[in-house]
């Protein structure tokens, strides 16, 4: 068989995309691997647009590739994702040595984009401008994990939101017909897997381009009921939009693990009106309140940004006061990057120095880091139902996992645990892992 590299950059959404990539091109006779080997014939790097520094780091691994062309002509580079859709053919001038380029929206395309390289010499390729295809349940897919499995359900955003280009790059909101989900979670469990993951910009949106009437909880219930034990992620949730139904659902259901990454990417209403968030800082924290009171034991997550233009002093006391009021399990903090072709970048001009922005983001970061080393202290004695997904790497004799609260759980095990859930026993926490027995 051929050989295939695809690496992988940002959310779940491109790791899935990656599969699908894999699983299309194993039709013709393409062995996956995710990262780089000896003498591959195909190299592609699926990209992340969302923050600069990811992406000038994708371009500096492109041209790292290079030596794999200098060395074997042969070889297909291609670079997918939201970079190459930003991008577009100016890649190919860009990078001489790369053969082609593919947008999200182009993925379904894959295989004819190689046979048509492989078949025309020095024949380059720019795929940016296709409409969206709903993915079926039949599409192959090379999925990575046998215990956990991802199904995308909804493709694109229609928020806006100022600082974001993923509606540029992925588009607008595209769902999938609930059939074809529905059949696909089914196939996934009775082939053994443990663990669903939904997939989506934003979740909550679903069912609202469909002709047939159903909301995302509609679905998740749907999902809920499938017979066999495993447990059911999603992600990601607007604030906006995060339903009384949902909660509900969430709270009623013993497969629906009680986690839920909710960003809230600014305390300040202010900000988070120049951000284009579509809700308050207080509508946030009152939404948290209902989420706790429904589930007390639910862990939640969240995102923020620092520094977004114009923040003031006050502002960031805001974000860093709801931080301490919520204490949330954990938090991934950024700081603003500017994107081309969004509304945030007409504020350059009101953008702040770096060297406050840094200041303010190891702010937050030692914050959580201290609410989340408290947080996990509280798991200490308390024994938590893990699903077992690996071997840790650092010693054979420890297995790893994650809770239903999606903490990371370190423990002493035998190898037939992987794939299982079990019940282990903490001892031991720190910021971002817990140890256990």
């Amino acid at each position: 068989m051929k050989k295939a590299v695809i690496m992988t950059y940002g959310c779940q959404m491109n790791k899935h995309d990656s599969e699908v990539i894999a699983g299309l091109l194993r039709t013709i006779g393409y062995e996956y691997y995710e990262d780089l080997i000896d003498n591959p014939d195909l190299i592609i790097i699926n990209t992340c647009a969302v923050r600069q520094n990811a992406e000038n780091r994708i371009l500096g691994r492109l041209g790292e590739i290079k030596k794999y062309k200098d060395k074997n002509p042969n070889i297909i580079i291609g670079l997918c994702g939201c970079v190459a859709q930003e991008h577009g053919s100016k890649l190919l001038d860009r990078a001489p040595h790369l053969d082609f380029v593919m947008g999200p929206s182009d993925i379904h395309n894959i295989v004819q984009i190689i046979l048509d390289i492989s078949s025309v010499s020095n024949k380059r390729i720019a795929a940016v401008n296709s409409e969206y295809r709903k993915l079926d349940a039949h599409t192959p897919r090379s999925r990575t994990s046998s215990t956990q499995g991802w199904i995308s359900i909804i493709s694109g955003c229609n928020n806006f939101c100022s600082y974001c280009i993923v509606p540029n790059v992925r588009g607008r909101e595209i769902s999938r017909l609930p059939k074809d989900i529905l059949t696909e979670a089914r196939n996934l469990v009775d082939s053994g897997y443990k663990e669903i993951t939904l997939l989506g910009q934003n979740v909550n949106s679903y069912g609202n381009d469909l002709k047939e009437k159903i909301t995302f909880p509609q679905l998740l219930k749907q999902i809920d009921d499938i017979p066999k034990y495993f447990w059911i992620r999603f992600v990601t949730s607007h604030p906006k939009d995060l339903s009384d139904e949902l909660i509900e659902i969430m709270a009623n259901s013993e497969k629906i693990c009680k986690h839920l990454h909710l960003p809230v990417q600014s305390g300040s209403t202010r900000i988070l009106s120049l951000m284009n968030r579509k809700y308050t800082a207080e509508q946030y924290l009152k939404l948290i309140e209902k989420i706790k009171c429904a589930m007390p034991d639910i862990s939640i997550t969240t995102d923020v940004i620092v520094g977004f233009p114009g923040e003031t002093e006050e502002d960031f006391e805001d974000t860093f006061q709801l931080l301490k009021t919520i204490k949330f399990s954990s938090a991934f903090i950024f700081k603003y990057s500017r994107r081309s072709g969004t509304a945030a970048e007409k504020l350059k001009d009101s953008e702040l120095p770096q060297n406050i922005i840094i200041a303010r983001h190891k702010k937050l970061l030692d914050l959580q880091t201290e609410i989340s080393d408290e947080y996990n202290k509280n798991y200490i004695g308390k024994e938590l139902k893990v699903l077992v997904e690996n071997i840790s790497p650092k010693d054979k004799k420890y297995l790893t996992g994650r809770s239903e609260h999606n903490k990371v759980v370190i423990f002493k095990g035998n190898s037939e645990l992987v794939g299982t859930f079990t019940n282990v026993k903490i001892n031991e926490a720190r910021s971002w892992t817990l140890f256990g027995e």
